[in-house]
């Protein structure tokens, strides 16, 4: 399935864009010191996200030693991007 016939993919990755951009946004607004929040109200949610890194660096190192195929979205075919030479950068698998 090519990239111009998936819209359900194509909106998925546009959904994604956005909300990146959102926050990508939003931190640079308060890096130049625009809002602030208490540091007390978000300090679960560093450990949270990092642990959540590294989940997924775990499985994506599992899949790729392992010859199963990875859970994958329909925004892409998993097996091509595991199979290319850019699922090891610096001859690590990523």
């Amino acid at each position: 399935m090519g990239a111009i016939t998936d819209p359900v993919g194509n909106g998925l990755a546009i959904i994604a864009l956005v909300g990146m951009l959102i926050v990508l946004g939003g931190s640079l607004y308060r890096l130049r010191g625009g809002y602030s929040l208490p540091i007390t109200a978000v300090w679960w949610q560093m450990p949270v996200v990092a642990l959540a890194g590294v989940g997924a660096a775990i499985y994506l190192v599992v899949m790729a030693v392992r010859p199963e195929t990875a859970v994958c979205l329909p925004v892409a075919d998993c097996r091509i991007l595991q199979q290319s030479y850019h699922a090891y950068p610096f001859g690590m698998p990523v």
